[in-house]
């Protein structure tokens, strides 16, 4: 995804240029300065800031640092969404992040451009400072969503104050050795992880939801049926990472709209490749009479969780059947 590079004068243009040899950028300037394979400015500095602050995935203003900071402040929403945004030195000496150090990627790109044009990266996120890797950081890298940025800053605090954090896994909380530690980044995939330390919990895509469903089912009906079951059994929707059922399911609507409301993909499997594994699984004469199959949502979760473990068993109500299965093949990776 390319950057922007906002410039006012012909140096800062120059430096602009620079960047351009080892980035994909679009460069940006007045009028006044407009040059072949140059974009204009339109409406304002601080209008065209709001124009393409959510179009790039970094934004570099070549201008002193109390101009960005005031034209961006407007559209600025929450760390978790809002781009990286940089100010190079106009002399190409300093690159220093403004926004979105960590989620954005503000500070590794400074690095990059520092290792591209040998301007220096002033970072000034107190965690980076003093090698310490922050919650949201740790987030990041591991493609795991935030519960609660305000933990997550309580724990960072934490750890930049020398307390001792741990990491730990939904599945060793009871199990763990917890004493000496102050607080923990617990990677779990339910609503309520009951720990007793303070916390920032980090929730990771694996759950995979197995569904069958009789024809026309209602879709609204499904997706209350799914949310009731993952609800009385403490999983968090925010790690839901699939939906699975037998190929001749794939234009059910009510099965195509629940992925959608939790946005994730849709995967079928041939009754074939059900048949493989459907002899762990209970089976259905009725089922099997019209899908060809004996069971449909457990055998689908199953596979679609890469083998992983069964969280629930099949629940089934109002012809619909529903699975629930945690894929731990990436979480210790």
């Amino acid at each position: 995804m390319a950057w922007a590079v906002i410039t006012l004068n012909r140096q800062s243009i120059s430096q602009a240029r620079k960047l351009k040899e080892h980035f994909d950028i679009d460069i940006y300037t007045i009028d006044k300065y407009m040059e072949e394979g140059l974009k204009p400015i339109i409406g304002g500095l601080k209008k065209h800031f709001g124009s393409i602050f959510n179009k790039y995935e970094a934004i570099i203003g070549i201008m002193a640092m109390g101009i960005i900071v005031r034209d961006i402040t407007p559209y600025i929403k929450h760390k978790s969404i809002d781009p990286a945004v940089l100010c190079l030195s106009v002399d190409g000496r300093f690159i220093i992040p403004v926004l979105s150090g960590h989620l954005g990627g503000a500070n590794d790109i400074a690095v990059r451009i520092g290792n591209k044009i040998g301007a220096i990266p002033v970072i000034t996120t107190a965690s980076d400072l003093l090698n310490k890797k922050a919650v949201d950081l740790i987030a990041k890298e591991r493609g795991l969503t935030i519960a609660s940025f305000k933990d997550a800053m309580e724990i960072t605090s934490r750890m930049i104050n020398n307390e001792n954090i741990g990491i730990i896994y939904q599945n060793d909380v009871d199990s763990m050795d917890k004493t000496g530690l102050d607080g923990v980044v617990l990677i779990s995939n339910r609503t309520e992880p009951r720990i007793k330390l303070p916390y920032a919990q980090l929730i990771p895509k694996n759950i995979v939801i197995g569904v069958g469903a009789k024809r026309d089912s209602d879709p609204e009906t499904i997706k209350a049926l799914v949310l009731r079951v993952l609800n009385s059994n403490n999983l968090n929707i925010k790690a839901v990472s699939k939906v699975a059922s037998i190929d001749i399911k794939k234009d059910e609507v009510g099965i195509v709209e629940l992925a959608t409301y939790f946005k994730v993909p849709f995967i079928t499997y041939s009754s074939e490749r059900i048949k493989e594994v459907e002899d762990m699984f209970d089976s259905s004469e009725f089922v099997r009479k019209i899908t060809g199959v004996g069971s449909v949502s457990m055998p689908s979760g199953y596979l679609a969780s890469n083998r992983g473990d069964c969280l629930v068993k099949k629940v089934a109500e109002s012809g619909i059947t529903v699975s629930i299965w945690e894929d731990n093949s990436d979480l210790y990776s």
